[in-house]
């Protein structure tokens, strides 16, 4: 990556061309990228390699525990292979240095992850160079300024949708060719329950699905073009709660959202079919006692008609 600021060329950190073992306990330790407290650990310095054995450091008002080697031979692209454990970093300052979304999400952020990539001639990130997979969870927090979650909350007729508060999001991610590619991302909110897959780019492109579980509040209140309250009411769960799908394409800046109303057409069929099987079960077992019945009637009466025999015999 070109040199930022006005000092050209400047390195990111000559290392002596000796070999050492360095055991560090520094108070605070900053680069132009990152301010790193209580850094505490033991390294290997070997021809320009940084190995870290258990390096562990205070970040983004949360902690950081690092294991695995920077490759600072060419100053110009150092690169890493690391294995970090994150505790309760704050999500939106550590986030937004690595993709655009990270500016838009608050929270207490943990993470497990095993990354390598490479990083520019100051210490930046270079995100097309990562590769990763791990484990994240944030509590206790909130994703403002999205505008998919704009579009869906003015789609179904919800504005509290607009701005999504959390308790719980939680989800497995590997990140690969600038691209965060997500299995199942859950979150707990107050107007619902989210299920999210695909992928998100690092240049903020997206390419989702998105199953929402309504609140038992929201659905009360939702409004869903092309589909009758009739409709809806019909096919939300035993207690209240109506699911709605949605893909999510665009950018992050310019998403693309519609309603998944196939999704939502083949439940209500589904729905209707098992009403229909429903009713077809209770006429048959309505058909069936009525013959049972007939049978038994039938049967009394011959047995009262051979009674009346031998009586008069």
């Amino acid at each position: 990556g070109a040199p930022s600021g006005g000092e050209k060329g400047k390195s990111a950190m000559p290392l002596p061309n000796v070999d050492m073992d360095v055991t560090a306990n520094i108070g605070t330790l900053t680069t132009e990228k990152f301010e790193m407290k209580n850094v505490k650990g033991t390294m290997r310095i070997a021809n320009g390699v940084i190995t870290m054995n258990n390096l562990t450091m205070s970040m983004f008002d949360g902690t950081v525990a690092s294991r695995g080697s920077i490759n600072l031979q060419n100053p110009q692209r150092p690169t890493f292979t690391l294995n970090l454990d994150l505790n309760s970093l704050k999500a939106n300052t550590a986030l937004s240095m690595f993709t655009s979304f990270g500016q838009r999400l608050f929270g207490d952020l943990n993470m497990n992850i095993a990354i390598s990539g490479a990083l520019d001639d100051t210490l930046g990130l270079i995100p097309s160079s990562l590769n990763a997979t791990g484990n994240m969870s944030v509590n206790n927090g909130k994703v403002q300024g999205v505008k998919v979650n704009q579009q869906i909350a003015s789609l179904v007729s919800l504005p509290d949708l607009a701005e999504l508060n959390f308790k719980d999001w939680v989800n497995a991610f590997s990140i690969a060719d600038g691209r965060v590619k997500i299995p199942e991302l859950k979150i707990s909110a107050l107007g619902g329950d989210y299920a999210i897959g695909g992928s998100h780019g690092l240049d903020g492109t997206n390419d989702l699905t998105m199953a929402l579980l309504l609140s038992e509040a929201a659905s009360a209140k939702v409004s869903v073009p092309g589909f009758a309250n009739e409709v809806l009411n019909a096919i939300k769960e035993p207690n209240g709660r109506l699911k709605l799908d949605f893909l999510v394409g665009g950018t992050l800046n310019d998403p693309k959202v519609k309603l998944n109303s196939d999704a939502l057409t083949a439940r209500a069929t589904n729905f209707a079919k098992s009403k229909l099987e429903e009713e077809k079960l209770k006429l048959q077992q309505k058909a069936e006692e009525e013959a049972k019945k007939k049978a038994e009637d039938l049967k009394k009466k011959g047995e009262d008609i051979l009674k009346g025999i031998f009586k008069k015999k």
